[in-house]
């Protein structure tokens, strides 16, 4: 059993490649990417990696980031997610169906925010998102 977990931090990526851009410009987003930090592993649906598991984020120097910190969380959230590690990542649902209604992860793929969002949900942080949000949305959400 996993010992009881006191924080979460959420990094908000601006990065400056094209399909960063891409992605910013279709999500109307100032970021483009968001990764997950629990007990000390990062989490996150990476675009050329999958969904992949970190010792650290990605801070390199290369990117603007923000960082948001949630307190009290549940191992539940730590097992939900690694479970997802390996899974492909859906680039499809960026680019076609963000915005549209639906309860997803029905086809086994993931993009970073739609990860993100289905970890707070299960941490109990937010309601059960009913649309696809950009990392944007996401940020705004959590810091109303």
């Amino acid at each position: 059993m996993l010992d009881y977990i006191t924080n979460m931090k959420l990094y908000f990526y601006k990065w400056t490649s094209l399909i960063s851009r891409l992605i910013q410009l279709r999500t109307f987003s100032k970021f483009s990417h968001v990764s997950i930090e629990v007990a000390g592993t990062v989490y996150e649906a990476h675009i050329n990696k999958w969904v992949v598991e970190s010792p650290h984020p990605w801070t390199y120097n290369t990117a603007e980031y923000e960082t948001i910190e949630v307190k009290e969380n549940t191992p539940i959230v730590k097992e939900f997610l690694k479970r997802q590690v390996g899974k492909k990542y859906d680039l499809l649902a960026i680019f076609v169906l963000l915005g549209n209604e639906s309860n997803r992860n029905d086809n086994g793929k993931w993009f970073c925010s739609e990860l993100a969002s289905m970890a707070l949900y299960k941490w109990g942080i937010i309601r059960k998102p009913k649309k696809l949000i950009s990392p944007w949305l996401l940020y705004d959400i959590l810091t109303k």
